[in-house]
């Protein structure tokens, strides 16, 4: 399968994760890390933004403390 190519999260919000990781082609689960619920910036991610993987890959984004 072609790859999909890793949007860079970093401060983007929480709610804006989904969009950004299934308009990018992606299948994967996106797993938040980080404390409250509120719509949180994200700071980190798992895979590196501009990578290209594969489309079913799974990532997760963190709110550091």
């Amino acid at each position: 399968a072609a790859p999909c190519k890793v949007p860079n999260f970093s401060d983007k919000r929480k709610s804006e994760a989904p969009g950004l990781w299934t308009g990018n082609g992606f299948s994967g689960a996106i797993s938040f890390v980080g404390s409250g619920n509120n719509d949180w910036k994200i700071q980190r991610q798992s895979l590196v933004g501009g990578d290209w993987v594969a489309c079913g890959s799974d990532i997760t984004v963190y709110r550091d403390p």
